[in-house]
């Protein structure tokens, strides 16, 4: 699923080697682990819907990416009007 050789996951799961960078990250995303669990482990305080928000947002290609930020702009411009948050 990952497009990795047979021999590279076997030695990342026997801790063998020092895999790369560019092994890891299509094993991440074919595991559907959310790579700053890895290697920023404080992200795991963060709640269960922002992890997967940030899993979603990580899968986009640039051109999805694209699309969406004005729509996510719009829809947490018109959240925040509903209930806005005071600072003290």
């Amino acid at each position: 699923m990952a497009g990795l050789d047979t021999r590279t996951i076997m030695n990342i799961e026997n801790g063998k080697g020092n895999p790369k960078i560019k092994s890891l990250f299509p094993l991440f995303q074919a595991l559907k682990i959310d790579s700053h669990e890895v290697f920023s482990p404080e992200l795991l305080q963060e709640s269960a819907a922002f992890r997967q928000f940030r899993l979603l947002l990580g899968s986009c290609t640039e051109a999805e990416a694209d699309a969406l930020l004005p729509v996510m702009k719009a829809v947490l411009s018109a959240m925040r009007a509903m209930n806005p948050t005071r600072i003290q």
